[in-house]
């Protein structure tokens, strides 16, 4: 909590020192272009753990899949500042059975049946565009970003529980459910097109700490954090 607390300390005052310098252009630039839009996301999960339960195509035929909303305001030519929800879920069942031993010391070998994932990222994220002494280069369409924001974590998973991986002493099934609020932080690079109905590709990297303190067999549970890869495609409706 302390480093993300440092890092909207260090964005906002970033903002601040900037607002002197970048706000007063909006006089001279063409006008404050407003935009809303929505994108999809191929999301891989850097922790393994996390990838082995939820991978990007499962053996299953699901796959998980993150939905994205935006809206947002590009002041001038630099700035952008917009406001980003995500949904990201999956119900990939994990074929792959996992030693697991509880808090009371008792053990055993689990085996999903059915399982449920659901996160909510709440963010803000902010744009800046270096290369835009061109308007009419390409390149002044490419930006990097850095977003702040929690997310909603959501798990619920039925196993069937067996004595060892021979899966020869059946035990019974248990569904075991798991829901929280954790801080995220994200880094992107990305491209967004100015038209009145464009287009933009993005590059992120997202951060999403978990307690990692195996008191129940989800994997939200067990691994240290759900950090991802995020590639997305997006479509943009600019209202000016």
């Amino acid at each position: 909590m302390k480093k993300l607390t440092f890092v909207i300390f260090s964005l906002v005052l970033i903002f601040i020192l900037s607002a002197g310098e970048i706000f007063p252009q909006v006089k001279t630039r063409e006008t404050t272009q407003v935009y809303a839009g929505m994108g999809y996301s191929f999301v891989v999960f850097t922790n393994t753990t996390m990838s082995d339960a939820y991978p990007v195509f499962g053996s299953s035929g699901d796959f998980l899949k993150e939905i994205n909303f935006f809206g947002g305001v590009r002041a001038n030519r630099n700035l952008a500042v917009e406001l980003s929800p995500s949904f990201i879920f999956s119900n990939a069942v994990n074929s792959k059975g996992f030693t697991y031993t509880s808090i009371l010391g008792n053990t055993g070998y689990y085996v999903p049946n059915t399982t449920t994932f659901l996160s909510v990222p709440l963010n803000i994220k902010l744009k800046y565009f270096p290369f835009t002494q061109d308007l009419v280069s390409q390149l002044s369409n490419i930006y990097i970003g850095a977003e702040v924001g929690m997310a909603y974590v959501k798990e619920e998973t039925s196993n069937y529980i067996y004595a060892n991986s021979s899966l020869t002493n059946f035990i019974g099934i248990k569904t075991d459910k798991n829901s929280f609020w954790k801080p995220d932080f994200g880094i992107s690079i990305g491209y967004a097109s100015t038209a009145k109905f464009g287009y933009g590709f993005e590059a992120s990297y997202r951060f999403i700490p978990l307690d990692g303190n195996n008191t129940l067999p989800l994997t939200t549970s067990m691994a240290k954090d759900m950090n991802s890869v995020n590639l997305t495609a997006k479509l943009i409706f600019s209202f000016n």
